[in-house]
């Protein structure tokens, strides 16, 4: 990190707002984080909010049969296992004597209209039927795999943030050390194609004691640069410590000792998560709540 002075104020500081969103949203695990976790939503919406959860428990050897005729058979515009999902439509009479409409759903098979089928629904609750054999909704529990995406990028996230949030505390009420290289070692993560490696610091904290700091990155060279590397650290805790050079966004030091950002990028760390949980949080508004 290039700073242009070696002081620095007595905390607390006054940390710029754009400086705390590029710390808290930028980087690139955060950036990934969000972006996983909004393309993940996607299959999320589309595969698992339109999945039969519920048949397993719903339909067992207790559920009640009923004579039924179907209504329509439409194809949907899904597909499973690269054949088309069918939504087809009946009715039944119920024990109580009135006629029940619903629909099923069928991967790869059509049924013509008129077509005599058995219906079942769980005893007492005919509202809630299906033809048998087939699902309530257009695809079948398997499609739960797709959570796997927007989870991981959920973690990332909230990894991603925790970071944001300790590193900003320090900022504002962290003292400055310098860090000597103790240990680097390769991990089994690659980001780019670049090796991801784990860095051990130590460092002299003011109670004249020795502490160590660990940070993992695939820019090695961000943290080979000097020969002692900056970091901030608790004065009640020297152990909580963060390493500058590893922070997004480059924050320097200036000549009156304060932090700033060197460029106003900090509005551009939003743009992925704002797309994201705007998006999706539109999406769910009008699927749900109008």
């Amino acid at each position: 990190m290039n700073q242009s002075s070696e002081y620095l104020t007595r905390p607390p500081r006054n940390i710029p707002l754009m400086l705390k969103i590029q710390v808290l949203f930028g980087g690139f695990m955060n950036q990934f984080g969000w972006f996983f976790f909004g393309f993940g939503m996607i299959f999320f919406w589309v595969f698992v909010m339109n999945a039969d959860l519920t048949s397993w428990y719903q339909f067992d050897s207790s559920a009640v049969k009923e004579k039924g005729r179907v209504l329509y058979c439409e194809e949907t515009s899904m597909e499973e296992n690269d054949r088309d999902v069918y939504e087809i439509g009946y009715k039944f009479t119920g024990p109580d004597g009135n006629t029940y409409q619903d629909r099923s759903y069928s991967t790869g098979r059509s049924y013509r209209e008129g077509k005599a089928v058995t219906i079942e629904y769980p005893a007492g609750n005919p509202s809630v039927s299906r033809i048998k054999g087939l699902r309530r909704e257009a695809f079948g529990p398997m499609v739960l795999f797709v959570v796997i995406f927007p989870f991981i990028g959920l973690c990332t996230v909230i990894a991603g943030i925790k970071k944001g949030l300790k590193a900003n505390l320090l900022l504002e009420k962290g003292l400055l050390a310098h860090g000597k290289l103790v240990s680097k070692k390769p991990t089994n993560t690659r980001i780019n194609e670049q090796r991801v490696y784990e860095f051990t610091f130590e460092f002299d904290a003011d109670n004249g004691r020795k502490y160590q700091v660990v940070t993992k990155t695939h820019l090695v060279e961000i943290l080979e640069d000097d020969d002692e590397e900056k970091l901030l650290y608790n004065p009640m805790n020297p152990s909580f410590a963060i390493m500058l050079d590893d922070l997004p966004g480059s924050p320097e030091i200036d000549s009156r000792g304060n932090f700033i950002l060197p460029s106003n990028s900090g509005a551009k760390v939003l743009i992925i998560p704002g797309i994201s949980v705007a998006g999706h949080g539109l999406y769910f508004m009008s699927r749900y709540m109008m």
